[in-house]
C-alpha cells in the first residue's frame, strides 16, 4: 500500500515539474518574441520618460527617469 502512494506521489512530482519547466521554456519564447518584434517594456518606459523631458538611466537592476 506504501509504495503504491508513494509511486503516485513521484507520478505527481513529475507532472507537476514537467508543466513548471513547459511554463518556463513558454515565457522564456515569448519573452524573445516580443523582444524581437520590438515590445520591450523597458524601452516603452524610456521612451516615454524622454517624453516627459526625462533622462533614462540603468542603475544596474532597472530603469529610472531622472528630470
Amino acid at each position: 500500500m506504501k509504495d503504491a502512494i508513494f509511486e503516485i506521489l513521484i507520478q505527481v512530482l513529475i507532472v507537476v515539474t514537467a508543466l513548471f519547466l513547459i511554463c518556463v521554456f513558454a515565457h522564456g519564447v515569448l519573452s524573445l518574441y516580443k523582444h524581437a518584434i520590438g515590445e520591450d517594456p523597458a524601452s516603452e518606459y524610456r521612451a516615454l520618460c524622454i517624453k516627459n523631458e526625462g533622462k533614462p538611466v540603468f542603475n544596474g537592476k532597472y530603469w529610472e527617469c531622472i528630470k
